[in-house]
């Protein structure tokens, strides 16, 4: 306690003394509530800070993620394209060999090693001539009239060729 004596002069100064006091206590409540607002300052400036990061890695993140989408749907594309293109080369390749001759053939309707004999060699090659020729009426139904005709007059000539 800070009263004592119970006499005129200390009952005068008991006011002063009182809201020094009060004035006391409110000093050192607000010097120890300054420094957890300090604390509480600085960790809402960490959490701003963090927020801010976040927000910046989820613009990035949904910038990556259009690309990534971008990316994969142009991989699928080539993909695609790829598979097509292999299959078209695949049925090119396959119709190369079967519409056409080889270098041993057309030597073979050439007269081959022996132009005066004619040998059983010569007749398979010369009904492949026409089995070609036939295939190629097919083409040209199914609408395929440059190949077609193309081989049409490939085969013809290999047939004036052997006669």
């Amino acid at each position: 306690t800070f009263f004592h004596d119970n006499n005129l002069k200390t009952r005068r100064n008991l006011r002063g003394q009182i809201e020094r006091r009060n004035l006391e206590i409110n000093s050192d409540f607000l010097a120890a509530f300054r420094s957890v607002k300090e604390s509480l300052d600085e960790i809402h400036s960490n959490v701003q800070g963090m927020s801010d990061s976040c927000k910046s890695m989820q613009v990035r993140l949904e910038k990556s993620k259009i690309q990534t989408q971008e990316l994969m749907t142009k991989t699928t594309e080539l993909q695609n394209e790829s598979t097509k293109l292999a299959l078209q080369k695949d049925l090119s390749e396959r119709m190369r060999q079967k519409l056409s001759l080889t270098n041993k053939e057309v030597q073979e309707l050439k007269g081959g090693a022996d132009k005066h004999r004619i040998g059983s060699e010569f007749f398979t090659v010369l009904e492949k001539v026409n089995r070609i020729h036939s295939e190629c009426k097919i083409m040209l139904a199914a609408g395929h009239q440059t190949t077609g005709l193309s081989v049409m007059e490939r085969m013809e000539e290999l047939k004036e060729l052997a006669i």
